[in-house]
């Protein structure tokens, strides 16, 4: 019964560790690492201790006739110009007296390479094709840019001064909402004005003396906003 199940499980593309344990699937890997083309390599690595990310990132399938049947492994790879570091995109409005400035992004995923030469980026469409794990797995279908190619989205990540410029703006006028957004484990708060102070659960009040954004690991409960004398 276990092995039908197993079988089923694979069926789907998912591979069994019923089938192939991780003493196996460490070996298979380690051998598959050794025969590589230069300049490839295994998108997890070879090490026993991730072994188990793997079991998320291969896909399977079976080849079978009358004598029997084989598991095919799909081994994700990957190259140094292949690897980035996916960052989301949060978009505050910028406080200017009287009104309020906010960017308006084509991309709200942006991905930078190791070695911080090149780029890419990402719609929420073209991440909804990506295999999320551990290590999110992305078709090759988006553009590549290098580092010194302006765009909007690249302009805010390295903090180009073009940024106004290349940027979408609306004008939001007389603005006072604050903003909280969730991502991940984090929370990031905007507040209008420049000054504020939030309280934590738990916590005693606490003061930004010159920011009005900010993340924090925790939401806040109560938030007040006091009036402050900086100037931008």
């Amino acid at each position: 019964m276990n092995y039908f199940f197993s079988v089923q499980y694979a069926l789907l593309g998912n591979l069994p560790v019923s089938l192939v344990t991780p003493i196996t699937l460490h070996s298979i890997l380690t051998n598959i690492s050794l025969n590589l083309s230069d300049n490839y390599e295994l998108v997890a690595g070879t090490k026993l201790q991730d072994v188990h990310l793997y079991y998320e990132l291969v896909k399977v399938a079976l080849v079978g006739n009358a004598h029997g049947v084989q598991l095919v492994i799909i081994v994700p790879l990957k190259t140094a110009a292949q690897h980035f570091t996916l960052f989301k995109i949060l978009v505050f409005p910028m406080w200017l007296s009287p009104d309020t400035l906010k960017y308006q992004l084509d991309y709200y995923y942006f991905g930078l390479a190791v070695e911080q030469r090149d780029y890419t980026l990402f719609t929420e469409a073209d991440l909804q094709l990506c295999t999320a794990s551990s290590v999110t797995n992305c078709p090759a279908k988006v553009p590549l840019y290098h580092s010194q190619v302006l765009t909007c989205e690249g302009s805010l990540f390295f903090q180009n001064a073009n940024s106004c410029q290349l940027c979408r703006k609306n004008v939001l006028r007389h603005y006072e909402n604050p903003a909280l957004l969730h991502h991940g484990s984090k929370w990031a708060y905007h507040f209008p004005e420049p000054r504020l102070s939030h309280r934590l659960p738990g916590n005693k009040d606490v003061a930004s003396p010159e920011q009005n954004s900010g993340v924090t690991p925790r939401r806040p409960t109560a938030v007040s906003v006091r009036q402050s004398s900086i100037s931008r």
